[in-house]
Parts: structure tokens; C-alpha cells; sequence
């Protein structure tokens, strides 16, 4: 009787940098979590509310990034508000990467539930 395999799930450790954009005149901000790929030149990009208040935010799939933001803290072009860097770090990331995923973020780190976003709540 043959056994059936279970799909392996592929991970790779990717540099990370999570940063808080500000929106003064809004007096609102979101999450951008950046990832290392291949060279620093593209960041993937992941977008997420700043609510604090959450155990658990859904980050979505955003648009890739220069570079830049992998260190950036200050102003952004076009009066769009300052971003500032919050974290540094490695995660595991899945070789194939999702719309959206589920995460709490520490002043330790960033915990990721890659199998169930909808446990966050809604954006």
C-alpha cells in the first residue's frame, strides 16, 4: 500500500526590513515589510494597517520597491508623508510568495502565519 506524500512546504531566508509610513497631514500610517530577493535594487513589498491595537494584521501584496527603502528613514518624494525604519532582520519565506499572509509584530520580531491570513482581520 503506497503512502501518500504531503507537499513540502519550501522556504527560504530572506533579509527583511519592516518600516512605519506616516501620513502627518492624515494623521494615519501603515506597515511596509520590504524583502530582499536576488540583489537589494527590488524589494518585494507587503502593505499593512498600523493598528496596533490588533493581535494578528494581514499584510497584502504591494507594488516591488528601489532599493533604497531597504535603509531608509526620512521624508518621501511628493509630500507622501516620512517613513521610518522599525526592524532589521531574517525570516523564513516561502519559495513561492503569497497575496497576503497574517503576522504579529514584537520588539522581538515579526511571527508569521503563512497558512492562515484570515485569521487577521479584515483590512
Amino acid at each position: 500500500m503506497e503512502t501518500e506524500k504531503k507537499p513540502e512546504n519550501r522556504f527560504s531566508e530572506l533579509k527583511y526590513t519592516l518600516s512605519y509610513h506616516y501620513y502627518p497631514s492624515a494623521r494615519e500610517g501603515h506597515f511596509d515589510l520590504f524583502f530582499h530577493q536576488d540583489s537589494w535594487d527590488t524589494l518585494l513589498h507587503y502593505k499593512a494597517p498600523a493598528d496596533h491595537h490588533r493581535t494578528l494584521i494581514r499584510f497584502r501584496q504591494g507594488q516591488p520597491h528601489r532599493g533604497v527603502y531597504r535603509d531608509y528613514s526620512g521624508p518621501v518624494s511628493g509630500q507622501r508623508g516620512r517613513i521610518r525604519v522599525l526592524q532589521k532582520g531574517i525570516l523564513l519565506f516561502p519559495e513561492v510568495f503569497p497575496e497576503d499572509f497574517a503576522a504579529s509584530i514584537t520588539p522581538d520580531g515579526i511571527r508569521i502565519l503563512w497558512e492562515k491570513p484570515q485569521m487577521a482581520l479584515q483590512n
